[in-house]
């Protein structure tokens, strides 16, 4: 019986430092100027997962950026102005 658990389903301590490892994060995929409305064709999704996560994709694009962001470079909440 104590093979079967508890029941609760959650992440185990160790799963939670491989977290940032092993998720995703939306990146530039090319030099970003301040100032440009974000397009599909300049973001991709890379790891780390220590950005802003994909599943926000849809809600950023169409979004115009607050100050250049570098090719490679983690998209940040407080580069990007979140009215479209």
């Amino acid at each position: 019986e104590a093979a079967l658990g508890n029941g609760i389903k959650a992440p185990c301590p160790i799963e939670k430092d491989i977290k940032i490892v092993a998720r995703k994060s939306i990146v530039a995929a090319a030099d970003i100027p301040a100032g440009t409305i974000l397009t599909q064709e300049l973001i991709t999704t890379k790891r780390p997962g220590s950005g802003i996560e994909p599943h926000y994709w849809d809600e950023i694009l169409g979004c115009r950026t607050i100050e250049a962001i570098p090719c490679d470079s983690l998209v940040q909440w407080n580069q990007i102005a979140m009215e479209k």
